[in-house]
């Protein structure tokens, strides 16, 4: 073990006595690998998907997912929401009350008219990957999949006889988008919710799921034929003609309507808009009925010509309640009078594609989320553009749990945490100065302090990019990685400097190279023993079969070892040019301005004027602990 140790002694007094001597040399060196290093930071690529990261690799898991989404792939992304009364304390809130229902409609009305635009999204993501019109398609994948204006629900087109929709970014179950919500119960009809009353409300959502079939009118009015048992059996040409004439009738009433031609295609429109009663009129108002009962046993939709409409013709199975209102309450009659909260959803139709720094995005999807978030109160990334003013309601307090959200929280956290780590290197550096120097102008050690801490940038900007160059993805894990190497590198700063200042006490005659040799000589092996069981460790590590977690691992041994040798061919050098202003007598962060000759041991105060040797006296925390360890060590009731 001697041998091995006194070679390794060896080799480390000749790198200190080569980087003590042409310290800006080795500056420069260092400086230009790291940047060397920092190349590969482009070529990084990230991985987000949880399945990607926390799932063992080769595991049956992610075989049956990979099956599963290549058999029923499906794009939906469900956007869940909650609300609650914001105007009256939580446990006294009744959400079913007109006034919330009806400002939680004109909300809803803002979301589904929200449009955006794809156009600025594609110029946006072309200045992101430096690209322009001019390049091919493949190039600028994002082109053809944003643009042009996106709603919810679409632009409804006619194309070749055929209706499509254009700029509909909803999920889509057949014909209709994805979304639930109590205003469902009410067919979202503006007049409807308008007209509102708790009778009304009542009425509607103890009738909502007893429903037999969809009806088109809506169920708050008592005069509805939806109550009529014709309109929801349906069994018979009878009851069909029966159910017919009850809604012409109540329509007549309600929402007088008139049909005409428009381009070969039958069009329904109300008289009067501003006082249709049931835009559920229009759609009846399309279809025709005889003025008298029918004299046939078949219905047109009775293919095996039985008599009978198909038992799944008119099937209808609608939301259960309590999927839309939460905390449900009943009045003395037993029906269904009160809640707390409303929930439901928007289907957003995933159109992703994969991008390697951030992984699979979609940035209108996201951006569709964010403005529809805003309308509920809810700023989903204050740094985003453009900046959205988004005040609570004075009603209706909204929680969102969207597509978005554990990116938008996680960032938030992460910011968060930028602001502790900033604040941790300032305190570091104080830290460091205080430990590591003197109180003294010339000997005060900020400026090798602050050096200490820069070492830590360079190795997680080397560390980055050197994965990049690797292939290693980087995930969010690797957040943690900073605080690591901010601890291990300001510990092997204070073990180097310690043993600087130690041969410098005891050989203030030797030559700067060699007092930094004998420091690399003595601290390097020190240095060396933590820094490879810690970079080991990790790196045995990197071979568990969570992926996130080996992708860590790798990441933090390797940072390990950067650290340790920035500090031999960084802090060395730094250490010996600190030296040399020393020994000019050149003030620290200052060394254009001299001042009193002094030795290392020689302390004059923080700034020679306001603050006096006897205040601002070296050596208290040593003494202190010296003072500690003698106290602790002596036998219990003896003093001395």
């Amino acid at each position: 073990m001697g041998v091995i140790e006194n070679a390794l002694e060896g080799v480390f007094e000749k790198i200190g006595r080569v980087v003590g001597s042409r310290p800006i040399t080795t500056l420069i060196l260092s400086f230009l690998f790291a940047v060397a290093c920092c190349g590969g930071i482009p070529l990084m690529k990230s991985e987000t998907r949880p399945e990607k990261q926390w799932v063992p690799a080769g595991s049956l898991a992610l075989e049956h997912n990979e099956y599963v989404s290549a058999t029923w792939p499906s794009n939906a992304n469900f956007n869940l929401f909650t609300a609650t009364c914001a105007d009256v304390p939580e446990e006294d809130c009744n959400i079913l009350a007109p006034k919330y229902i009806q400002r939680f409609h004109e909300i809803n009305q803002k979301i589904m008219n929200l449009t955006i635009d794809g156009d600025y999204l594609v110029e946006t993501i072309d200045k992101a990957h430096k690209r322009s019109t001019s390049d091919p398609d493949e190039r600028r994948p994002w082109a053809k999949e944003y643009s042009g204006d996106w709603t919810f629900m679409g632009k409804a087109e006619d194309v070749n006889g055929s209706i499509e929709f254009r700029g509909r970014k909803c999920f889509s179950f057949g014909p209709f988008c994805g979304k639930q919500s109590i205003l469902d119960v009410f067919r979202d009809d503006d007049n409807v919710i308008k007209n509102l009353d708790e009778e009304k409300i009542k009425r509607a959502i103890n009738f909502w799921e007893n429903q037999e079939g969809m009806c088109p009118l809506s169920i708050a009015t008592a005069a509805s034929p939806c109550f009529e048992d014709n309109c929801q059996k349906y069994n018979t040409p009878m009851e069909r003609w029966l159910c017919r004439k009850t809604a012409t009738e109540y329509c007549t009433a309600e929402c007088p309507t008139r049909t005409f031609t428009y381009r070969g295609e039958e069009v329904t429109v109300p008289i009067d808009m501003d006082t249709c009663g049931d835009r559920g009129c229009i759609q009846m108002g399309s279809l025709q009925m005889s003025a008298t009962p029918p004299n046939q046993t078949m219905l047109n939709t009775d293919p095996d010509a039985t008599g009978e409409a198909p038992e799944s013709a008119f099937e209808f199975e609608p939301s259960k309640l309590k999927t839309m209102v939460g905390a449900i309450g009943v009045d003395s009659a037993g029906l269904y009078a009160k809640g707390r909260y409303l929930s439901g959803y928007y289907a957003l139709n995933k159109n992703e594609l994969y991008c390697p720094s951030q992984g699979l995005t979609d940035p209108l999807a996201d951006e569709w989320e964010r403005y529809a978030l805003c309308y509920m109160g809810v700023d989903a990334d204050p740094r985003a553009t453009p900046k959205l003013d988004c005040p609570e309601d004075d009603l209706i307090k909204f929680t969102g749990l969207f597509g978005r959200s554990f990116g938008d929280e996680f960032g938030a956290a992460i910011r968060g945490d930028i602001a502790k780590l900033s604040s941790s290197y300032f305190v570091i550096i104080i830290y460091c100065a205080i430990m590591v120097g003197k109180r003294d102008a010339v000997h005060s050690g900020v400026t090798i302090s602050i050096v200490a801490v820069m070492i830590v940038g360079f190795v997680i900007g080397s560390t980055m990019g050197l994965m990049g160059y690797l292939g290693v993805p980087n995930s969010n894990l690797n957040s943690n990685l900073y605080f690591l190497i901010l601890g291990l590198g300001v510990d092997d700063a204070f073990v180097l400097t310690s043993e600087f200042v130690r041969h410098t006490t005891q050989n203030p005659e030797l030559p700067i190279s060699e007092r930094i040799a004998l420091t690399a000589k003595s601290g390097g092996i020190s240095v060396l023993i933590t820094s490879a069981t810690d970079a080991l460790a990790f790196l045995v590590g990197a071979t568990t079969v969570l992926p996130a977690l080996g992708w860590f691992c790798t990441y933090a041994g390797v940072a390990i070892v950067l650290c340790y040798v920035f500090q031999l061919t960084i802090f060395l050098p730094a250490l010996a040019l600190n030296a040399r202003r020393a020994e000019a007598n050149r003030r620290d962060c200052c060394c254009c301005c001299t001042a009193k000759p002094r030795g290392i041991e020689d302390v004059q105060g923080c700034c020679d004027l306001c603050c006096t040797p006897r205040m601002c006296g070296d050596g208290l925390l040593r003494r202190g602990l010296k003072f500690s360890a003698e106290k602790a060590t002596t036998v219990p009731g003896q003093i001395g």
